[in-house]
């Protein structure tokens, strides 16, 4: 399912496909470490919000949305 998310998309087309995320960060009131401990990351900031969903087989996707509410970056790491 991941796959089928594309930068451009809209914040609830990301939710349709994929559920709800395990958790939630806005760029206002994030903390400065919000990657997931263990687990691989691109470290960059939040312009918006980030989405981050767990995967099977030790993977985690970091769903970056712009502030408009649309995907500007995907990234898939693991652990």
């Amino acid at each position: 399912m991941w796959a089928k998310v594309k930068a451009g998309d809209s914040e609830l087309r990301v939710r349709e496909l994929l559920g709800e995320p395990r958790y939630v960060y806005e760029s206002d009131s994030s903390p400065a470490n919000y990657y997931v401990e263990g687990y691989g990351r691109k470290e960059r900031p939040i312009s918006g919000r980030v989405l981050i969903y767990f995967g099977s087989f030790d993977l985690i996707l970091y769903v970056y949305i712009d502030p408009l509410g649309r995907v500007e970056e995907m990234v898939t790491a693991t652990s």
